[in-house]
């Protein structure tokens, strides 16, 4: 398994845009490095960001007790 990534490859496995990528490494929200002068992103990096998002879905779609009273 690759240890990095290209902004490419980020995006991809994301599902963001290109744009979206390189928005968040100017602003220092995605950990990165340049590599002659080219953008490398760690790919535990891109899994841990893969793992919240899953995380925060499933929080959004938990079932919720229903606030009715049973008769």
């Amino acid at each position: 398994m690759t240890t990095e990534l290209t902004p490419r490859e980020a995006a991809r496995r994301l599902r963001v845009s290109l744009y979206f990528i390189y928005q968040s490494l100017w602003a220092g929200k995605l950990p990165a490095h340049k590599v002659d002068g080219r953008w490398r992103i760690p790919a535990k990096a891109v899994d841990e960001r893969l793992r919240a998002q899953a995380e925060r879905q499933q929080q959004t779609n938990a079932p919720t007790q229903s606030k009715r009273r049973a008769r």
